[in-house]
């Protein structure tokens, strides 16, 4: 388990990832302030399907090894229906992150690097372990 104090738009009072490989799939549990959130992944380098939020949102993700490197592309698909909109006209938007998982070399810190692919905007997150 590897766990951090982080700070977000809205500052958290807690973060922490457990990751779980078993051969080429990974589980990767996160809790923030207290609200769970668990993702597999088939380290494959294939497009897979990780949720639904509901009818009108689909994620999906291609983990790969680059070296050390764990990359994880995310691809988020919204449509959205505005409220009160006289001509129902749907919203779409995508949304595409790259999380890059890198260990020291002696196993004891994680960095994670989060980066927006459309606007380049990153946020790098330091994890000791536990």
């Amino acid at each position: 388990m590897i766990s951090r104090k982080a700070v977000y738009p809205t500052p958290l009072k807690s973060l922490v990832y457990t990751i779980i490989q078993q051969g080429n799939a990974i589980e990767i549990t996160s809790v923030r302030d207290g609200k769970k959130d668990k993702v597999k992944y088939l380290i494959n380098g294939e497009n897979q399907i990780i949720g639904f939020s509901n009818a009108t949102s689909e994620t999906t993700a291609k983990a790969y090894w680059e070296g050390d490197a764990l990359n994880i592309e995310i691809t988020q698909n919204n449509t959205e229906e505005p409220m009160g909109a006289p001509t129902r006209v749907a919203i779409s938007m995508t949304s595409r992150y790259l999380e890059r998982y890198t260990m020291s070399g002696d196993g004891k810190t994680l960095t994670l690097t989060r980066r927006n692919l459309q606007t380049k905007d990153q946020t790098i997150y330091v994890f000791e372990k536990q």
